[in-house]
């Protein structure tokens, strides 16, 4: 099981991966949809996602809208500890 802090670092990078911009530039207490997301990206991201921590860790496609890197992270790492 990954740490709360390695699942912040894996959530972080894949964010700014997909969107194309620097780490140090993210406001993790952004909003996807702020963060200029679509829908397609968002699929990315939970596929990412799940291929590194499981599919169970992932939140629905329809509730990544308002998920921030904060909260995605929160939200993974508590559903891979509940998973364990």
């Amino acid at each position: 099981m990954a740490t709360l802090e390695e699942v912040h670092s894996t959530v972080k990078k894949t964010v700014t991966e997909i969107i194309g911009v620097p780490e140090e530039s993210l406001d993790a207490h952004s909003t996807l949809q702020e963060l200029g997301m679509d829908d397609i990206q968002t699929m990315g991201l939970i596929a990412q996602l799940e291929e590194s921590f499981g599919a169970q860790c992932t939140p629905k496609p329809q509730d990544m809208d308002s998920q921030t890197v904060e909260s995605l992270t929160r939200a993974v790492f508590d559903a891979q500890k509940a998973d364990a």
